[in-house]
């Protein structure tokens, strides 16, 4: 479940009381928070370094679907990197989203709990490196690619 900010409510009730004009933009943003957020939007908590930054997502009807049941949802896949090259350092258990106006700073509209927290580490994309590497030099030692696949999706998930 999401929430709306204060301020993102505001500007909404404005704009449909006539009170103010409102522009909506071309693309959002989603982040990543290591802690709940309040009615304000304060309390956000996204990864420091580690090559993180918000996803961009097009604000067009290719990736959200229209509204039904008082909800909206994004019709195709947006993922953040997930490789060792892509990410350079930890990034804490992630436990809440944000959508914003802006990829970095900016004001975020709407924020709630993710699903399931997820613990980004460091170590893991390195092992997993590892593995395929030697996966490349020596086959015959390290099994098939099936193995790394599924020791890559246990990885992922701790």
């Amino acid at each position: 479940m999401s929430n709306i900010t204060t301020q993102f409510s505001h500007e909404i009730l404005n704009f449909l009381l006539g009170r103010s004009s409102y522009t909506s933009k071309p693309t959002y943003y989603i982040g990543l928070s290591k802690q709940p957020l309040g009615n304000e939007g304060s309390g956000l908590s996204e990864p420091a370094g580690g090559n993180y930054a918000r996803l961009a997502i097009p604000n067009n009807k290719t990736s959200f679907s229209a509204a039904a049941n008082k909800s909206v949802k994004l019709i195709k896949e947006f993922r953040y990197a997930e490789t060792p090259a892509d990410i350079s350092g930890e990034w804490g258990t992630l436990t809440h989203f944000i959508i914003s106006d802006s990829p970095t700073g900016g004001n975020i509209l709407l924020y709630g709990a993710l699903k399931h927290a997820r613990t980004v580490e460091r170590q893991s994309h390195e092992l997993l490196e590892e593995l395929r590497r030697r996966q490349i030099a020596e086959p015959e030692e390290t099994g098939d690619i099936i193995e790394l696949d599924e020791l890559y999706t246990l990885v992922r998930k701790k």
